[in-house]
This record gives C-alpha cells, structure tokens and sequence, in this order.
C-alpha cells in the first residue's frame, strides 16, 4: 500500500511538471510571436512613415518648381511689359522731337570716372620702350608680374682698348616681308620696261590693239599674282580660301519672340504631363500598398 502511494504521488509530480514545462514553452512561443508580430508592424510603420515622408518632400518638390516656373513667367512677363512701356516712351519723346532721357547709372559711372581720372597722378614724363622691354612686359603680364622698365642710361663706349677694334654700334636691320615684296615688285618693273620696244609709235592699230589686250592680261594676272602673295605672307593660301563653300542653311536659323514662347509653353505642357503621368503611378503603388498591408 506504501509502494503504490509512494509510486502515484511519483507519478503526480513528474505530471505537473511535464505539464508546467509544456505551459511554460507556449508562454514562451506566444511571447515569441507576440514581439515578431510587433516588430513587423513597426518595420511597417516605419516604412509607412518614410514613404509619407517621401511623397510630402516630392509633393513640395513640386510645389516649388511650380512656384518657381510661375515666377519665372511673371518676371518674363514684366520684363516684356517694361521693355514695351519703354519703346513706347522712347517713341513718343521722339516723336515730339525730344532727346531720349539718360540712365542714372550712366550718369554716375560718368562721374565716377571723371573723379577717379583726377585723383590719379599722371606720369612727368614716358620713356618709350625697346622690342625687348616690350616683350618682357607681355612675358610678365601673362605671369602676373609687375613689370619695371630699366630707366639707367646705356653707356656706350667711344672708345677702345690699344689693339682691339671697336665694336659696331648698328647692325643691319633685316628685311621685312612687305619691304622684299616691294624691291621684287620694283625689279619686275625695271625689267618689263626694259623688255617694251623703244618706239611704240611706228607700230600700227591692230598690233597695239593686241598688245593693249595682252598687257591687260599680264596685269590681270600680276595682279592675281600679287594678292596671291600678300595671303602667302600672312601664311594662307587665297585659292584654296576662294575655292572652299561657305555656304550654309544653318547661318539663316533665326528664333523670334513668338518661337520662343512657343517653346517654353510646349516644354511646360510636357513637364505637366509627365508630372501627371507620374502622380498617377505613385497613386497606383500607394493602392497595391495599401493592399498587400491588409490581413
């Protein structure tokens, strides 16, 4: 009778507890699906909250940018007005045969130069510069540098030391392409009057006819010769110059007031459109939102 009482109450307590480790791991699992379920209503929470977020900031995005092409329309509109007021004016006073105003600014930048120009000290007196000191003030404005001239006196000395000669003072210039062009010029008239016969007048009409005919050739053609070399010495060719279209449709494309407005009207319609178009798939992502949320 002891044995089976000792071995019931056993039996009892290992019951309870298997039965209270059972009760403790649901506990357990609800606690777990409890805090899963609360963490997935929060990550949608704050999804919700962010996409909110975005749509206000693209909402006033838009806003502003409308805004902004209002004003932008208001100000070109008032511009227009004011230029047209003042070609009115301006023509009105011509009309009456009065000068147009002058702008106050203009009056002023005057005034301003006309003091400045008093307050600066003019200089006593200009040392003219040589091809050197000139080249060396390009060479320090292009480095930033202020540039001072060399104002000692060169001396130049008269007189050499016992057995040497002294040195030359000016060397020849060289000459200038201009100045070759004109003694080549110069000879080859030199030698186009010595080639003429010496006595012009014995020859008859049709021969001096001729001859007229053929000097207005040779001129014609020294003359194309001679523009051909001025191009040559500027370092261009002139045939290939005249030889080359220079004809375009492009160099008449003109935009006037009215193709302008146009445009930017047309521009506006397009942004509208696709700012509508892309209301309505936010619209439409939003409504599969809303719906996937649901339980």
């Amino acid at each position: 009778m002891g044995n089976s009482f000792e071995e019931l109450k056993r039996a009892a307590l290992l019951e309870s507890s298997r039965k209270r480790e059972e009760l403790h791991e649901r506990i357990q699992k609800r606690a777990q699906e409890q805090s899963e379920a609360q963490r997935v209503a929060n990550e949608r929470l704050q999804q919700r909250a962010a996409w909110v977020a975005r749509e206000q900031q693209r909402q006033a995005q838009r806003q502003a940018l409308e805004e902004k092409k209002k004003k932008e329309l208001e100000a070109q509109d008032a511009k227009r007005r004011a230029a047209t007021r003042l070609a009115e004016q301006s023509a009105m006073e011509k009309a009456r045969g009065r000068p147009p105003p002058r702008a106050k600014a203009l009056d002023h930048a005057h005034a301003e130069a006309v003091k400045h120009r008093l307050q600066v000290p003019r200089a006593s007196s200009s040392v003219a510069l040589t091809r050197d000191e000139k080249r060396m003030k390009r060479m320090a404005k292009e480095m930033g540098v202020k540039f001072r001239p060399n104002t000692k006196p060169v001396r130049h000395p008269t007189t050499s030391a016992p057995g040497k000669p002294m040195p030359a003072l000016t060397t020849k210039r060289p000459m200038t392409p201009r100045e070759r062009f004109i003694m080549e010029e110069h000879k080859r008239k030199e030698a186009r009057k010595a080639t003429l016969p010496a006595s012009p007048h014995t020859s008859d009409s049709h021969d001096s006819d001729r001859s007229g005919e053929t000097s207005d050739d040779e001129n014609a053609t020294s003359h194309a010769s001679i523009r051909d070399q001025i191009w040559q010495m500027f370092g261009r060719d002139r045939q290939r110059y005249l030889a080359r279209d220079i004809d375009s449709d492009e160099d008449d494309m003109e935009a006037g007031a009215n193709a302008v407005l146009q445009e930017e009207q047309r521009s506006s319609l397009y942004g509208r459109r696709e700012d509508e178009r892309e209301e309505r798939l936010l619209d439409e992502l939003k409504r599969q939102k809303m719906q996937n949320s649901k339980p």
